[in-house]
């Protein structure tokens, strides 16, 4: 199976970018980046076509692995990709199909995606520090059971430029196309997401096409926690009878959550109040505000060069809660040891992981590439590896242990 490892750094980031003449780029130039794995999917059967028009499929299968690796993409930048192929058939800035959770995603830029910045089709892939610029449609999109992680996100959007076909959106989530019970349930924990929509005050015209915040739907079951959105036209809709259940069930969850001023309705299609009195009780910490200047962030809507930083006494500098998120979704790696150190031609690893779950452990050099790795099956309490580095030249690696959406790293010198 390939994989793709491409790491660049803070100062030199590796830019994915349009063949056509600098200034002459634009949306949809390109397809953009479309990774496929075997991690697990809702789709029956457990394998599915990527949509878009490759002919790649992307699941497990029968034979699921969670903790499938599909490699790296870290310091990356993804310009004028995404692409509407056919209705309901688009390729997005990111698109990750059944991507496992031994997949290193962080430190990704999508910069005026034609279709989705990022779509999570299945798969258990986490991320962090992900950045959506002036998309064309939605910024963080899931559905067919994604269940990873992904922390620290700002998305910044366009006032003039929204989707014409389906509305754009800032989240959108559905367990699937039709909102069937399928397993497993879309259900990933989003947290520390600060999104910034096209109504920056009230004078400001934006394009018809823009919709909401977020738009849960189709039986999902997404968690988000401490995150703002600011300036979009509506706030909170939770569309359908599953997915309300499943808000009153607090499957759907949001906690330490504030919509900041919506022009339109911060709970739309709520005529009974449902999402409102879930939303608004105490015990979740969430808020609405009135204007968005009241969240104290620098200078976010600034289309040039846009500063997201919380200033002094911000609100969203404290208040965060933790209260709802399941913990049996984290199989943590503890109790770390790794010997001899400096290593001449094995390593030992040793660690303790909470229950039974299929692992992988990956030797990576100084610049993250994968010189080395292998699957095993974990038990419940200690686990002892030998990890073979005779052949590495001498230099300074890092051992990544994959369990579940727990991941673990020790260094060592050869």
């Amino acid at each position: 199976m390939g994989k793709i490892n491409a790491v660049g750094t803070a100062v030199n980031p590796i830019v994915f970018t349009s063949n056509e003449a600098a200034g002459s780029r634009d949306y949809g130039d390109w397809g953009g980046i479309i990774i496929c794995g075997k991690a697990a999917i809702n789709v029956p059967g457990g394998e599915a076509q990527i949509e878009g028009g490759p002919t790649s499929y992307y699941g497990g299968a029968s034979a699921p692995d969670n903790a499938d690796n599909s490699g790296t993409l870290s310091y990356i930048r993804i310009e004028f990709p995404g692409i509407p192929f056919v209705t309901d058939k688009e390729i997005n800035g990111l698109t990750l199909g059944g991507v496992g959770s031994g997949t290193t995603l962080d430190h990704i830029q999508i910069y005026r995606s034609g279709d989705d910045a990022f779509e999570w089709f299945g798969g258990t892939v986490n991320a962090k520090y992900l950045v959506s610029s002036f998309t064309w449609d939605d910024d963080f999109d899931t559905d067919y059971g994604y269940s990873g992680m992904v922390q620290f996100a700002v998305a910044l959007r366009d006032s003039s430029i929204a989707d014409p076909g389906s509305g754009s959106n800032g989240f959108e989530s559905d367990n699937d196309g039709s909102g069937s019970t399928n397993t497993p349930v879309t259900d990933p924990i989003f947290s520390n997401v600060s999104m910034f929509g096209p109504k920056v005050h009230p004078s400001t015209t934006i394009n018809t096409n823009y919709k909401r915040a977020m738009h849960l739907r189709r039986n999902t079951q997404i968690d988000i926690y401490n995150s703002f959105f600011a300036g979009y036209k509506d706030g909170l809709f939770v569309d359908g009878s599953a997915a309300r259940q499943n808000l009153a069930n607090d499957e759907l969850k949001l906690y330490g959550v504030t919509l900041a001023y919506c022009s339109g309705n911060y709970f739309p299609d709520d005529t009974l109040n449902v999402v409102r009195n879930y939303y608004l009780n105490a015990s979740r910490n969430n808020d609405t505000l009135t204007d968005y200047a009241l969240l104290q962030i620098a200078d976010p809507f600034n289309y040039n060069d846009p500063d997201f930083r919380p200033m002094a006494g911000s609100p969203v500098l404290s208040g965060s809660v933790f209260s709802g998120i399941n913990e049996e979704d984290n199989n943590e790696v503890k109790e770390m040891s790794l010997f001899p150190n400096p290593a001449s031609d094995v390593v030992n690893v040793e660690f303790v992981i909470e229950r039974d779950e299929q692992i992988s452990i990956e030797v990576l050099d100084v610049r993250g590439r994968i010189c080395n790795s292998t699957a095993e099956a974990g038990n419940a309490g200690v686990n002892r590896i030998q990890i073979d580095v005779a052949g590495l030249n001498e230099g300074l690696y890092f051992v990544r242990i994959n369990a579940g959406s727990s991941v673990a790293i020790l260094r060592f010198f050869k």
